[in-house]
């Protein structure tokens, strides 16, 4: 048919400021289009149809009432820019990952809340990287997002149940939203290099945690729910501010490496004494005047570092 054939012509198609409220599912039929500009018209909604435009690769929807992309987008995957000024869109989807060849993502002006603003400001490369670490995440039971700029706890996390290791190192991370204890999975969780100055209660509940690494922060104490981490084996709190370590840590009895060096401690809690299976206990430049007289009964212990301490 005559209109099947024009259709199947034309390679740009630009319908910007025509106040169109909305765009045909027969979109889909232009299958030959590399160019869709829809800019300033009244759109509150891309249809599905969209996605058979395989070889389209500049899509602009900005100035529109979009509150969404459609949720086959990354079926576009010749797509290379995709621009979406000036909308209504809170969340960027994370199967945008699958477009490989996308360089140019335009998001200016939205409220954008996922990813987080701060991974949003970083332009295109670092939003499909983000968007990439949280749809592997269930596969991989890793996600690692050290380095990222993050502010605060990424609540996209909070529902990948399956994760083991979780690496949040290296940002700007002021707290931890108590949503962490719903990946009662973890085994290992990296928070050190923030700027935390306490844990949550729902530490606790991840019972399954092996490696809890809390380096370079502002911690001035940790949560009594440590205690419910009883399959700990490696606990690393360098360089915060603590001033006291709460006895209930001689109820994680599976402890084999603590440090605690760079701290405040003018004092150990003798309950570290019951830490039978440490074997490495690091307490350098803190202000311990003495030890426990039960740090004999450590018959584990291999290494065990006090410089810069005031013992005498």
């Amino acid at each position: 048919p005559l209109e099947m054939a024009v259709t199947e012509r034309i390679t740009e198609l630009d319908v910007s400021k025509n106040e169109i409220q909305v765009l045909p599912d027969e979109i889909g039929q232009f299958v030959n289009l590399k160019i869709l500009l829809l800019d300033q018209n009244l759109l509150s909604i891309i249809p599905e149809s969209i996605a058979s435009l395989q070889k389209l690769h500049t899509l602009g929807l900005d100035g529109n009432k979009l509150t969404n992309l459609p949720s086959k987008i990354h079926m576009l995957r010749s797509l290379k820019k995709l621009s979406f000024l000036d909308n209504k869109i809170i969340t960027i989807p994370t199967t945008l990952a699958y477009l490989t060849n996308l360089t140019h993502l335009g998001l200016d002006t939205n409220k954008v809340v996922s990813p987080p603003r701060e991974i949003a400001i970083q332009g295109t490369k670092k939003i499909l990287q983000f968007c990439q670490v949280i749809l592997e995440a269930p596969y991989t039971e890793t996600a690692d997002l050290g380095g990222y700029s993050l502010r605060s706890f990424p609540l996209e996390l909070a529902y990948q149940t399956g994760l083991q290791t979780l690496k949040l190192f290296n940002n700007y991370i002021t707290s931890v939203s108590n949503e962490i204890g719903k990946l009662s999975g973890l085994t290992e969780l990296w928070l050190s290099y923030n700027q935390l100055k306490k844990l949550p209660a729902s530490i606790g509940q991840l019972t399954a945690l092996l490696k809890l690494n809390i380096d370079n922060n502002q911690l001035a104490q940790l949560p009594p729910q440590i205690a419910n981490l009883t399959s700990l084996r490696e606990l690393w709190a360098n360089d915060n501010t603590l001033t006291q370590i709460p006895s209930v840590i001689g109820l994680l009895t599976g402890l084999r490496d603590l440090r605690l060096s760079g701290n405040q401690l003018a004092s150990l809690p003798s309950e570290v004494c019951d830490l039978g299976d440490l074997k490495t206990l690091r307490l350098s430049q803190n202000a311990l005047h003495h030890l426990p007289n039960q740090i004999c009964q450590l018959t584990s212990l291999t290494e065990l570092t006090l410089i810069g301490n005031p013992i005498k």
